[in-house]
């Protein structure tokens, strides 16, 4: 094992911030409504909540 260089922490420092993963999992949860109600209520939870976060990040800066 070795420690990531600057270069190789840059290129995976990448990511979605919370605003972009609270729609992706709004999005997958609705998609996923074939399995049932308690999939596209669970992912309305999980990426509201994450909205809400983003939310709350942008506004104290």
């Amino acid at each position: 094992m070795r420690q990531l260089t600057e270069a190789e922490v840059d290129q995976v420092s990448g990511g979605l911030d919370w605003g972009s993963g609270g729609v992706a999992v709004l999005g997958l949860g609705f998609t996923a409504a074939t399995f049932g109600i308690s999939v596209p209520l669970f992912a309305a939870a999980v990426g509201g909540s994450m909205l809400y976060l983003h939310y709350v990040e942008m506004s104290h800066h």
